[in-house]
């Protein structure tokens, strides 16, 4: 059974959905913080010699910013725990993906899959027969809340086994003050600290 980490999901993620370009926006240098190279042989130092938050341009409640040798950069509220709404839908697609159910099995959308907190629409209609597979795409890529919530249907033992299982992952990933509450992010109950995260 292959194991997926929640970073190399995010990193796919980003990969397929923002280019550099749209998040660092296009016509501005990249300024956020600048790398001494006479450091750089030695890793056990501070690297980074200057970050000007103002250049970040956040305005999030908290952020964690990491670079590739786990180094902090940069850190707001970092254990704060926030909700993460359809930041979800990534760790229902890690369970999903672990679980080894057959990723081409049909499943039909139906009205128990509709959201009944939030209100919110979507594009798959009731009756909708989709495989696995291309849920687990919807949910994360169109955040189809009806695809997260018909993937946690039927996963063995519905929704509360697949919130437990997802609960379960998070502890193993490291996750340790990070709560799921349903497949699809839209409950309040669902939150996580950015580092965490």
């Amino acid at each position: 059974m292959k194991h997926y980490s929640f970073g190399s999901l995010i990193f796919f993620l980003l990969s397929l959905s923002w280019p550099l370009g749209v998040c660092l926006g296009a016509d501005d240098p990249l300024r956020l913080a600048s790398l001494d190279s006479s450091s750089a042989r030695q890793p056990e130092n501070n690297q980074w010699t200057t970050l000007n938050p103002a250049e970040l341009k956040l305005r999030s409640t908290s952020a964690l910013v990491v670079d590739q040798s786990g180094q902090i950069v940069y850190e707001k509220k970092a254990d704060q725990a926030r909700p993460i709404a359809s930041i979800t839908k990534l760790m229902t697609a890690m369970v999903i993906l672990d679980s080894g159910l057959p990723l081409q099995q049909k499943i039909t959308i139906t009205k128990e899959d509709r959201d009944l907190l939030q209100l919110t629409g979507s594009r798959l209609k009731y009756g909708a027969t989709l495989p696995r597979q291309q849920l687990v795409r919807l949910a994360l890529m169109a955040s189809e809340n009806r695809a997260a919530n018909a993937l946690g249907r039927t996963y063995p033992g519905g929704h509360a086994a697949i919130v437990k299982s997802m609960n379960r992952k998070a502890r193993e990933l490291g996750m340790s003050n990070s709560t799921v509450a349903d497949p699809a992010g839209l409950d309040a109950g669902n939150i996580a600290p950015a580092r965490d995260v």
